[in-house]
């Protein structure tokens, strides 16, 4: 059996993706090929930011635009089960047993859901030896809260999650404990530098060379502000960001939605940001 195997749009959405095919396919005993898009908006090799997870047997990096949308239906001709976005939604709403997918001998995914669940959570993701060693030099552990306030280009975060808010939020973190420090994890400069002129010295964070997604050291930042979220005792996170989430996910710790008053459905089988075709 052979699965080809695409996840899409950001960081986390991709992690999420992959941590639902890697033990089914390990159940199958299948043949999993990863396809890896490489894109402005997330212009980095997987190898460049983690190690390899046993049970993948290649790692192609691919393109985005009209040769992605051809490839795309050649897997559909060639392919006996094919299973894009649209169908996987389906799908999870019908509560598929995904186990039935044994058998067929290829079978296409394209992805950014969870579908597939094994705990525990994301063991198969290992930061690169270069990355880690930056991720230890941080020094976080469970003084430390974490705080990641997305700005950029996902304007339902900015709007649903002000900062005003994230400073009470923070502020009742400090009543609570005196001895408080803050990770924080943010694409906005002026953010970072207003935090640090209210809370001074209890703020911590990765100093970025670039937050330019379509720089590689800008998602090797990524990765290094998602792995020191995740040290803390505790997220305080940005609305319809995946990027908490997943740091909450990867120890298990408390993950806090910061967002105005009203019902916060959940974003985990969302995209943080869909690339737009190129």
């Amino acid at each position: 059996m052979r699965i080809v195997f695409e996840p899409f749009a950001g960081l986390g959405n991709r992690m999420r993706a992959l941590d639902s095919v890697l033990p089914l396919a390990r159940k199958f005993g299948a043949d999993l090929r990863v396809l890896w898009p490489r894109y402005r908006d997330l212009n980095c090799r997987f190898e460049d930011l983690f190690e390899v997870p046993g049970g993948i047997s290649k790692i192609d990096t691919i393109g985005w635009g009209l040769p992605e949308r051809l490839r795309v239906l050649a897997h559909r001709l060639s392919s006996e089960v094919f299973i894009d976005q649209a169908r996987m939604t389906r799908l999870i709403q019908d509560h598929y047993d995904f186990e039935g997918l044994a058998g067929h001998s290829t079978v296409f995914i394209k992805t950014y859901s969870r579908f597939h669940e094994s705990p525990p959570l994301y063991r198969d993701f290992v930061p690169v030896a270069s990355l880690r060693r930056i991720i230890d030099r941080q020094g976080i552990d469970e003084r430390f809260v974490g705080v990641h306030i997305r700005r950029g280009d996902n304007d339902v975060s900015t709007a649903e999650s002000p900062f005003d808010l994230f400073v009470e939020k923070m502020k009742r973190e400090l009543d609570l404990d005196a001895e408080v420090a803050f990770f924080v994890a943010t694409d906005s400069p002026q953010v970072e530098s207003k935090l640090r002129e209210l809370f001074g010295g209890r703020i911590t964070s990765h100093a970025k060379a670039s937050l330019d997604r379509n720089l590689p050291q800008g998602i090797q930042n990524a990765v290094i502000d998602l792995y020191c979220l995740s040290r803390c005792r505790k997220i305080l996170g940005s609305y319809w960001s995946s990027f908490s989430e997943t740091a909450a996910a990867l120890r298990g710790i408390e993950h806090v939605v910061v967002r105005r008053q009203g019902p916060v459905p959940p974003p985990s089988q969302s995209p943080s940001i869909v690339p737009r075709a190129r």
